[in-house]
């Protein structure tokens, strides 16, 4: 379990990382561009591994279909959302909403790995569902910069990661490799994120400082998610799910350290403090 725990606290981190190099990038670049880019960069970075690791008889197992499926939700879906996020209302906040991910990956575990549901992990999402109230909420509207619809866009990118976890672990049962899961996730994900960008005609603006950025970010996002595969493979989806939920620590300490692009307030902690003592709990149930 040891190395499942670090595992995931190297993909919380590289989350967190992830959150900022978006924000800078989202400077010169949109946001439907950007995650095209991102999930591009992702996808070329493990296709250039591909001589190294793939094993072409995977193509022919059944559970492929169902990767294929996740990858229609993540990260395409989840990346869109989580980029849109972060220029709406900010890294702080996006990294923190993000942590409610382990609500919807134990609930979807317990119906599909029959994992158990405990007193502990219950109260863990009371703490976590908490924290999106307080970070939605606003006493006063000279408080709250975005409107409070856009709460929707990081809820929705923690419930894409959330599902994506145990539906990873369930399908890595038959394929024992985190790098193949990786792999196809994210190819289907370009694929329609391309498609969507040939339907939908939108106006793009794609800065070459944005586009290194994001492609950079995009790789450094799928080395997350293939830790996160290599954690669940090793791990209980509660446990590991709780410790990546993490991420909004690491992202207010980056942004206390290197970053310092945004105004953090005491909101900002103390819904980061609500998700991690949520996560504390499953984890100890």
């Amino acid at each position: 379990m040891a190395s499942s725990t670090f595992l995931a606290i190297a993909t919380a981190l590289l989350f967190a990382v992830n959150i900022h190099i978006q924000r800078v990038a989202l400077r010169d670049t949109d946001i439907h561009s950007g995650a095209v880019l991102s999930v591009a960069g992702m996808t070329l970075f493990f296709w250039l591994l591909a001589p190294f690791f793939l094993q072409p008889e995977w193509f022919l197992q059944p559970v492929v279909i169902y990767i294929v499926l996740l990858g229609l939700l993540w990260p395409a879906m989840g990346q869109s959302m989580q980029i849109a996020a972060v220029q709406r209302v900010g890294a702080p906040l996006t990294s923190s909403i993000a942590a409610i991910t382990p609500l919807f990956a134990v609930l979807i575990a317990i119906w599909l790995l029959h994992e158990p549901l405990t007193w502990l992990i219950a109260f863990g999402m009371f703490f976590m569902i908490s924290g999106l109230i307080l970070a939605a909420w606003s006493p006063s509207k000279n408080q709250r910069t975005f409107p409070l619809w856009t709460i929707c866009l990081p809820a929705g990118a923690a419930f894409a990661r959330g599902v994506a976890q145990p539906i990873s672990k369930w399908s890595m049962q038959d394929i024992g490799s985190a790098y193949f899961v990786t792999l196809i996730a994210g190819t289907v994900s370009l694929g329609l994120l391309l498609a969507l960008r040939k339907i939908v005609r939108r106006p793009s603006r794609m800065g070459r400082y944005g586009t290194r950025l994001f492609l950079f970010g995009g790789a450094v996002n799928g080395v997350g998610i293939y830790t996160l595969n290599l954690a669940l493979q090793q791990g209980n989806v509660a446990e590991v799910a709780s410790i990546v939920a993490t991420t909004p620590l690491w992202s207010l300490l980056l942004e206390a350290l290197w970053f310092r692009q945004e105004k953090l307030t005491m909101r900002h902690l103390v819904v980061a403090v609500l998700v991690f003592s949520g996560s504390v709990l499953v984890i100890g149930r």
